[in-house]
């Protein structure tokens, strides 16, 4: 395996991670309104950024430990999963919520997996 590849493999899921927290985090911009208090503001965004907050955490403690972020990534899927197809709404748009969110994730996992399998397995044998 080249070393160009190793790096890729190594930094992508930590980068990925960290752009699905950023994405997470524009959902929370919502909470902006012209007539919103700043206590209700403040609220907002804590409730809001909870989840990405989470995320944040998990990468950063799956940027030393992979099957720690591999865990809580497919985890973090299938909670999704069961949060969007319990819900009253249409097949299609449950779909089209899952995919969206749960598949990042879910290759996020599934990079961290490889990266331990690959290369952090290799350095312990």
């Amino acid at each position: 395996m080249n070393q160009a590849f190793k790096k890729l493999l190594y930094f992508s899921p930590r980068v990925l991670s960290l752009m699905m927290v950023v994405f997470l985090m524009l959902f929370s911009l919502d909470v902006f309104k012209i007539t919103t208090t700043t206590q209700d503001l403040v609220v907002g965004l804590v409730i809001h950024n909870l989840p990405a907050l989470l995320l944040l955490i998990t990468s950063i403690i799956a940027w030393k430990y992979e099957l720690f972020g591999t865990v809580v990534f497919y985890i973090g899927a299938i909670i999704y999963g069961f949060m969007v197809f319990t819900n009253q709404l249409n097949f299609l748009m449950q779909l089209n919520w899952f995919l969206s969110l749960a598949t990042p994730l879910v290759f996020i996992g599934t990079l961290y997996l490889l990266n331990y399998l690959l290369l952090t397995r290799k350095k312990d044998v």
